[in-house]
């Protein structure tokens, strides 16, 4: 390299190679954007810790291992798990706790728009400016994972923490995940608003590739 020639772009994710180079023209500290704090949510009344003993109506929280597994791969920081119940009140509650100290929230089940599901009835009450929480729901076209939801949570110091539904089945969590939260991570990390096209904005162990469908579809 010639004196004067950039040797990092901005947006560059700091590997230990990258660190390195920084280093070796003479740089003490660069700035940098803080790691993304994710608070995972999963939601339902008969989600036990995985390993404990079921009872009839009970089945394991894979999601919450899943998704905090997820946030970690993609480079964020996983601020809390937590479960809440199917009342909306509690859910309510575990929603602003978690958003005391995250800049995202991903939670899973409960967004196929049910009547008595928590995140329903929580929809339907916030829906003014000052609410506690605000949350849409949306259907996409992709199965698994076709019910969504979005919104945000305030959290006590006022900031409105952006909230990501995704479903409850856990192919749907994974599939949905790579889809719509990842490329959200990738937004709030500072990577641009186009994380799977662009150099800057290709995300890290996930190349692009090309396919042909066996069956066509709309």
């Amino acid at each position: 390299m010639r004196a004067g020639d950039p040797v990092m772009a901005a947006g560059t994710r700091l590997s230990a190679a990258a660190v390195s180079a920084l280093a070796s023209v003479g740089l003490g500290s660069v700035p940098v954007a803080a790691r993304v704090r994710v608070a995972v949510v999963s939601t339902g009344a008969e989600l036990r810790d995985p390993g404990q003993a079921l009872v009839p109506g009970t089945i394991p929280d894979s999601n919450g291992l899943l998704l905090a597994g997820l946030v970690s791969e993609h480079g964020a920081d996983c601020a809390s798990v937590t479960r809440s119940g199917d009342s909306a009140k509690e859910l309510g509650e575990v929603l602003r706790r978690a958003a005391a100290g995250a800049d995202l929230i991903v939670t899973s089940g409960g967004v196929s728009a049910g009547a008595f599901d928590p995140l329903t009835m929580l929809a339907q009450a916030g829906r003014g400016e000052d609410a506690p929480v605000r949350l849409d729901f949306v259907k996409v076209a992709m199965q698994p994972g076709k019910p969504q939801g979005h919104g945000w949570v305030r959290a006590d110091d006022g900031r409105r923490v952006p909230i990501i539904c995704l479903p409850g089945n856990p192919v749907s969590v994974l599939v949905s995940f790579t889809t719509v939260v990842a490329p959200a991570l990738a937004r709030l990390a500072g990577f641009g608003t186009d994380p799977v096209e662009g150099e800057d904005g290709d995300l890290p162990g996930r190349p692009r590739l090309t396919a042909r469908a066996a069956v066509a579809w709309r």
